[in-house]
């Protein structure tokens, strides 16, 4: 199932680094009620997160910049993918580029059929692989499309570790086990999306909460001067909760149709 918003843009760009580049295919997951797809080799990396026949999920990947760079890169444009498919609901991601290596590892954990849960749990490790002193920002953008809907989020900064989305019944959480992040950003589609690529350094605003209703996104940064050799970890989270089986939705959508009617005729 695909988002109702118009993915021209993520497509477009993921053509052209998959002639580019031409290694991998689309990784699939899955556990319980839970599917998800990433295009490793693109900037529209994990574009799919559906519960229970849902997809909840427009795009979400990672961007970098360090000593010398003007902009931010996404992490596919460091090589094209080493890809480990460890298990059906397991995954790691490796690029290098002989400076920086980022290495991202999926676990996707489903609930019970009709549910309505799900998680995805993070680590991402970046390695120093050159010989001297890193500056580094590395950033994680997400759009959720809840319900398959771009409109009607509300998302809301609850702390230095979460930030939730919501629309009805539905909640999005990304919380981050560690580090907390140095900076974070909420804005509607495509305002942060924007920042990368624009030809400038970009630091994340630490504003925009509370968001909505509207198509929200938001993003994570985190700035390390990291030794030569040296690594840090990042471990998160993607949480879903509260997704109505497709048939409870329709059912929904029967019922505030009825409502409507009911409040024309008055």
């Amino acid at each position: 199932m695909f988002s109702s918003k118009t993915k021209l843009l993520v497509s477009t760009a993921a053509a052209f680094l998959f002639a580019a580049y031409g290694a991998n295919a689309q990784v699939t997951l899955s556990d319980g009620n839970a599917f998800a797809e990433i295009d490793p080799d693109s900037s529209s990396g994990m574009h799919t997160f559906e519960v229970d026949g849902i997809d909840n999920l427009y795009q979400q990947w990672f961007w970098y910049r360090y000593d010398g760079m003007d902009d931010e890169l996404s992490i596919d444009e460091l090589s094209s993918a080493t890809v480990n498919q460890i298990a059906a609901n397991v995954v790691s991601l490796m690029y290098d580029n002989g400076i920086l290596r980022v290495e991202v590892s999926y676990l996707l954990t489903g609930g019970t059929s009709g549910s309505g849960t799900a998680d995805i749990a993070e680590s991402v490790r970046i390695t120093n692989v050159s010989g001297s002193s890193l500056d580094l920002s590395f950033f994680q953008y997400s759009d959720f499309d809840l319900l398959e809907d771009s409109s009607g989020d509300r998302v809301t900064f609850e702390n230095a570790n979460t930030i939730r989305q919501s629309k009805g019944s539905a909640t999005a959480s990304e919380v981050v086990s560690t580090p907390a992040a140095d900076h974070w950003e909420i804005g509607g589609f495509p305002s942060i999306l924007n920042k990368f690529g624009d030809g400038f350094a970009s630091t994340l605003s630490d504003s925009g909460s509370p968001f909505g209703p509207g198509d929200g996104t938001f993003a994570w940064q985190w700035n390390r001067t990291i030794a030569a050799g040296g690594s840090f970890l990042i471990s998160k989270d993607k949480i879903l909760e509260g997704v109505p089986e497709p048939a409870s939705m329709i059912a929904l959508g029967a019922g505030l149709l009825g409502l409507a009617l009911r409040r024309r005729r008055k």
